[in-house]
């Protein structure tokens, strides 16, 4: 399965997107909201995981513009904000799981085998 990575902090998606490929999936990363959407046009992903606070275009506003794409992939938002609303929000736009930084890699695993069907 195809997995696009979005997220600004290098290391963080470097990392997530070499243990994600260890598990058989193909990895796509970008560092900025525009160079996801970007992305969408060549090979839309199967499961997107979504930085929600990145410098120019944020996360909140990429789940808008996803949405308003009718992506179909699951999308999972990493956040170190550790708030309801943050949660409820990012819901209300798309979102089906609320991951929170640091990332626990097992739970991250578990998510992405549900959603992806294996």
């Amino acid at each position: 399965m195809r997995i696009l990575v979005v997220d600004d902090e290098a290391f963080l998606r470097e990392f997530l997107a070499e243990e994600l490929a260890r598990l058989g999936h193909e990895m796509v990363a970008a560092s900025t909201a525009p160079e996801a959407l970007a992305e969408l046009e060549h090979l839309p992903p199967d499961l997107i995981l979504l930085d929600l606070r990145m410098p120019g275009m944020d996360g909140v506003d990429a789940l808008r513009k996803l949405r308003d794409r009718k992506a179909r992939a699951p999308i999972i938002v990493l956040t170190a904000r550790r708030n309801p609303e943050t949660i409820a929000h990012a819901k209300s736009l798309g979102a089906c799981e609320v991951l929170f930084k640091p990332v626990d890699l097992s739970q991250l695993f578990e998510i992405v085998k549900r959603k992806l069907g294996g």
